[in-house]
Order: C-alpha cells, then structure tokens, then sequence
C-alpha cells in the first residue's frame, strides 16, 4: 500500500485509522492530516475519501502537498502546478458542499498564496521546545523553557522576525522552496542552531535546488462558501504582511522562470 511505501513499515494505514477510532470513541476533537504527493493524489481528492472520514466521525480533514525537503528529498513526489491547483480547487469545492471542515495554510479568502509563518499566524515548537520559523525550517535561536516566557520569547526573537520580513519581501509563497539560499543566510547570521537529531539540516539546504511552491500568479481560486470568506479575511488573511514587499513584474518573472523549469 501507498502508506507502507510512504513510511517505511507494514499496516501504516490501519493502525492509524485504529488510533483515529480511539480518539473519536473518547470524545476528542479529531482530524485528519494527509501530505497529498504523487502517489496518493488520485485517492485523497475525491468526494468519496471525505465522505468515508465524515462517517467515522472525523471533525476535519487537513491537507498538505508535499514538499520535498530533508535528507532524502523525493522530487518525484512533490506535485506539478497544475496538480497544486487542482488541489485548491478541490477543498473549495468540497467546504462549499460536505459537512466537515477542511483545513489549508497556505491561502487567503481570495485565493492569493500566503505562508503562515511570513504573516505571524504561526511558528513551529519542535520536540524539544526549540522555536523555530516553521516545520520545514529545523533551525533556532530560541526555546519555551526561556525564562521571558513564550509569549515574549516569540515577539522578541530577531531570528523569527528576521525571517518574516525576509520572506515576506521576496516571495508570496514558500521561502525554502523558493530561496534557500535566504533561509541558509539568515541561519548563518543568527548562528542559528540545528534543531534536527540527524544534525544534518544545513547540508540539506545546501542541497536543495530553488523549485515553485504554492504561489503561482493568475491561478487565484477565492474561497466559494460565506463562512471560510469570513474567517480567512478576518483570522487568516496576510494581516499587510506583503504590503511593502516588491511583487510586481520582477518577482513574478521569478516564479515565472522557476515553473518554467517544472
């Protein structure tokens, strides 16, 4: 099965479901998080896998394209445009006719590509409390146990700021994908520690190739039904976070240039 060959081992899928049925038995607040890739593409985006969650009980679905990062980068599983924006297409339809939330990060109301990390909605704690810009970024400055609190942790980090405002100002999309080599020089600057038990995070970055992420200019899909419009204007939008940032026609001949080479 796709989930064994994803994961390495035997049974992925239906020990997972088995977990999944233990939360919703308890009463718990359960969703469903799938890293849509080549190889499950056609089975994750259909009416039919939705409606199967939505008779086991499931309160979300929550879908990721992979991106492909780490010590072993498959690019052959990482989606093409097109299928990136199939996959918009896809959740707007279905939040507009299913009764089931479904979660994406990586738009606004309107469609436009955004990172969540750019425009301050989120960061990433990793397993060993480590404040880092986002899950792919395995790098930080900072950590909860820090005596500020994590509040102030957070808003004082110049290792974080430094990084929304970096990438806010040179793409829409996503800055690792994008730019590593931005990502490596903020880490260097900041004498950012590798957060990674492998220890191997910025050979990887050295290793990565500038690739298209989730912003491709004239493929905007805005959200279809009332209530994600509203919360995504007023909860998940770029809250300015690109206002002063050069997107004009130099940045889109960027994009433009990477896709070209997709």
């Amino acid at each position: 099965m796709v989930s064994d060959e994803r994961r390495g081992k035997k049974d992925v899928l239906n020990k997972t479901l088995r977990g999944l049925d233990n939360c919703l038995k308890e009463g718990i607040l359960t969703g469903v998080a799938t890293s849509v890739c080549q190889t499950n593409i056609d089975e994750l985006l259909t009416e039919e896998w939705l409606q199967h969650l939505i008779q086991r009980g499931v309160h979300y679905a929550w879908y990721h394209t992979y991106r492909p990062v780490g010590p072993k980068m498959n690019m052959a599983l990482a989606l093409r445009p097109d299928q990136l924006v199939r996959v918009r297409k896809f959740v707007t339809d279905m939040r507009a006719r299913l009764p089931i939330a479904i979660i994406d990060a990586y738009y606004d109301s309107e469609g436009q590509a955004l990172c969540p990390m750019s425009t301050g909605v989120s960061h990433h704690i990793g397993p060993k409390g480590d404040l880092e810009p986002c899950p792919i970024i395995q790098f930080a400055t900072e950590n909860i146990s820090d005596p500020r609190g994590i509040y102030a942790t957070m808003r004082d980090s110049a290792f974080l700021k430094d990084f929304r405002e970096l990438s806010a100002e040179h793409t829409r999309g996503c800055v690792v994908l994008e730019r590593p080599d931005l990502v490596k020089q903020l880490v260097v600057k900041h004498g950012a520690r590798d957060t990674t038990v492998r220890g191997t995070a910025m050979a990887e970055l050295d290793a990565m190739t500038p690739r298209f992420s989730q912003w491709l200019p004239g493929e905007e899909i805005p959200e279809k039904h009332w209530m994600y419009r509203i919360a995504k204007k007023y909860w998940f939008s770029d809250f300015g976070a690109y206002r002063n940032a050069n997107h004009g026609a130099t940045a889109k001949a960027k994009v433009q240039a990477l896709l070209a080479k997709a």
